[in-house]
């Protein structure tokens, strides 16, 4: 069955459907409205109320807007009142409205000189039964009209068979609505009570589902790797390894012997080092005949691994970047066994890498990357050993749901020696002090980061931008200024970049970019503007850039407009699990980007924070003996 099937849908509003990534009736009827307006609701004579209201056309006239463009002024009679109703740049609604006639309008009061005004609202002649309702409201697309797409849903829900996948004992058991009803209870409710089960219910099937698809499976069986002299490969190293990583490498050791795939998770703060337990795998695997690849978020992430691995395992190392040259050459390396470690970002997916003998992947930054990405590099291998790498701590009581079908280890201390960083919140007026400190810093051959939320200036975002801040920071630093951001080539970022590195520059102005993994030892001072553009794990990883030697380093969040809480938080803070658990008490934007930015939580309605309580449930039901029953059902509805 096609949208096409649909009264009222022809090519080009298939176009526009598809556009949203719905292809099917089914995928139309799970398309579920952002809001609701409550069109029921009756317009009260203040500014600031919203409502609707019933009023008679008494008089119209346009006028050029400043772009020169037809524009539309109507005065309606209203309960003594007239109301002006303003369309801009809309002069063709004119034969939409007859004077003397009644019509509907749905929006917020305004006042326009002695007048109550609305702009734009949404409206209908008075005859629209319809029009007084709770009225859902869809994600707009140029073309197609909110009545639209209510209309193709109520068709398309007339002609989809919905089968609940769950057992009817289990549904009453569980006090849950049957799917059909609660798919049509999102779009059109029939009361606050059902639309409040209706989504109970859509949020109960994300975790659900999710979670049958993450049980622990049993794990294919593998050669077992014997237990290693670890102090050879910690010989390699210059530092002493703090108890955790240890730890991690005991674990690494047992998971290798087992006889059985390995599946671990290494959660980390950042600057923990799970990098070094990650170099141990890797020095394991090159003890037998086996490739691995390394899988990294970022080129810059993996142009640096690959120059590490390289001074570890000399001869051993291949990088495989987008930007790669030669890459006919690379694959037949990768394909021939030549090549032992095979580091890469997204290029590794591509279908011309095939290796000769896949034994381990790892992949850094695990949540950048969607379950079925991960699982494409893993079939290249058979069944690779399988080490995931975060930086970004979530809770421990959602990890252990969430990672149910992993091992997992976790890194809390960070090596030793290392001072804490002191956290200041400032404003701009004492951004001169800060540059002061910078230039101290530059003076003892250290380093310092300036980052900003943007790189120019926004009409819709009122904060600082890299582009504003240059021109102050170049009369400051002058050429010991280096600027990087997401709009430069790889080339010109990874110039820029080496010359922080090198100490041609000591200041590093940019962008985000930076969030992730870079490695500047000597960097002491990170400035971040706009502080409160950034959600509070977001400003945490950035924070990880300094810190990484034993001298003092300091980090200023410069708030431009107000000082909300995660600012605070992170003044008081210093340990990113905790962090975490206060992103999750907080549940503001950019919270638990761990869990946020993971891949394979495409959920249509669940919020792993909003919604926790209905996950810790799912997950209490969830055993062996439920999965087996819903195995066979779930691959028959093709779930």
């Amino acid at each position: 069955m096609t949208l096409q099937n649909i009264k009222g849908i022809g090519k080009r509003k298939e176009e526009i459907l598809n556009s949203m990534g719905i292809m099917t009736p089914m995928d139309l009827i799970y398309m579920f409205p952002k809001k609701f307006e409550d069109r029921r609701k009756a317009l009260e004579p203040r500014v600031g109320s919203t409502g609707s209201f019933c009023g008679r056309l008494i008089s119209k006239e346009h006028w050029r807007s400043r772009g020169g463009r037809q524009s539309l002024k109507l005065h309606f009679a209203w309960q003594g009142y007239v109301i002006q109703i303003l369309f801009f740049n809309a002069s063709y609604l004119d034969k939409k409205f007859s004077l003397g006639k009644d019509y509907y309008f749905y929006g917020e009061l305004q006042q326009s000189g002695i007048h109550f005004s609305m702009v734009h609202p949404v409206f209908a002649q008075e005859d629209w039964e319809d029009f007084l309702t709770l009225t859902p409201i869809y994600p707009y697309r140029k073309g197609l009209a909110q009545k639209d797409m209510a209309s193709f849903i109520k068709l398309a829900l007339e002609i989809c068979e919905v089968e609940d996948y769950l057992f009817e004992e289990d549904r009453h058991l569980w006090k849950l609505m049957e799917l059909k009803e609660a798919i049509t209870q999102m779009h059109f409710p029939s009361s606050r009570e059902s639309y409040a089960q209706a989504k109970y219910r859509l949020i109960f099937d994300d975790f659900f589902l999710f979670l049958m698809d993450n049980l622990a499976e049993e794990r294919p069986r593998k050669p077992s790797l014997k237990r290693s002299n670890q102090e050879e490969f910690l010989e390699l190293f210059e530092f002493e390894l703090t108890k955790g990583q240890l730890q991690v490498l005991e674990d690494l050791d047992k998971d290798l012997a087992s006889g059985r795939q390995m599946q671990r998770l290494i959660q980390g703060d950042v600057g923990s080092g799970k990098s070094v337990p990650a170099y141990y795998a890797i020095w394991k695997i090159l003890q037998t005949t086996d490739q691995l690849a390394y899988l990294a978020p970022t080129e810059l992430l993996a142009k640096q691994q690959a120059q590490v691995m390289d001074r570890l395992f000399p001869g051993k190392v291949l990088l495989l970047i987008g930007s790669s040259k030669n890459k006919e050459e690379i694959y037949k390396n990768i394909q021939s066994g030549e090549a032992r470690i095979v580091v890469g970002t997204h290029a590794l997916f591509e279908e011309g890498v095939n290796f000769k003998a896949l034994e381990l992947v790892i992949a850094d930054e695990q949540q950048r990357f969607g379950v079925g990405q991960r699982r494409a590099l893993y079939d290249k291998g058979g069944a690779p050993h399988i080490l995931m790498l975060s930086a970004t701590p979530i809770p421990r009581t959602l990890s252990m749901i969430l990672h149910q079908n992993l091992d997992s280890s976790y890194l809390m201390e960070k090596p030793p020696g290392r001072k804490a960083i002191v956290t200041r919140i400032i404003r701009p007026r004492e951004l001169g002090k800060v540059y002061e400190h910078i230039l101290e810093e530059i003076h003892s051959g250290r380093k310092a980061f300036i980052v900003f939320p943007l790189i120019e200036e926004s009409e819709k975002l009122d904060t600082i931008s890299l582009e504003e801040g240059l021109e102050e920071l170049k009369g400051i630093f002058k050429d010991k200024l280096g600027i990087v951001h997401g709009r430069m080539s790889s080339q010109e970022k990874e110039e820029t970049l080496e010359d922080f590195r090198q100490g041609k520059t000591s200041v590093l102005a940019s962008t985000t970019v930076i969030e992730v993994g870079m490695d500047i030892p000597e960097a002491s001072v990170l400035l971040l503007r706009g502080a409160e553009r950034f959600g509070l794990s977001q400003i945490h990883q950035i924070r990880g850039r300094i810190g990484r030697n034993d001298f003092q380093s300091n980090c200023y969040l410069c708030a431009e407009k107000s000082v909300p809480e995660r600012l605070i938080i992170l003044e008081k803070y210093d340990d990113g699990f905790k962090i975490a658990e206060e992103d999750l008490r907080l549940r503001g934007p950019g919270e638990l980007r761990g869990v946020r930015q993971s891949g394979e939580l495409d959920f249509a309605l669940a919020d792993l924070i909003r919604h926790r309580k209905i996950l810790e449930r799912v997950s209490s039901i969830m055993n062996d003996e439920l999965s087996k029953k819903y195995r066979a059902k779930m691959e028959a509805y093709n779930l």
